[in-house]
């Protein structure tokens, strides 16, 4: 059974797609029983301070960036990734 939430985003970002090829992903269905992986904080903390000098992607962030301020962006991207999961 999917979420009223999940289905929601899911719509939204069809909306704002301007890929005329698009084609959206299908929702599967999870078995209640099924063990779903998590990530841990403390592994994204430290991969983000061990995160070594290199140019910025597509994006422009720089990797200083995400080193310097590891310890206030770990816990929003291991939440987003493991939200992203549930």
């Amino acid at each position: 059974m999917h979420s009223s939430t999940q289905i929601l985003s899911m719509n939204y970002f069809q909306s704002i797609n301007s890929d005329p090829d698009y084609v959206s992903g299908a929702l599967i269905d999870i078995p209640a029983n099924t063990r779903i992986p998590k990530i841990q904080l403390y592994a994204v903390s430290q991969f983000l301070f061990k995160l070594k000098r290199t140019a910025c992607g597509p994006d422009g962030l720089r990797y200083w960036l995400f080193r310097d301020f590891a310890q206030f962006l770990a816990p929003v991207i291991a939440d987003v990734f493991n939200s992203s999961l549930r």
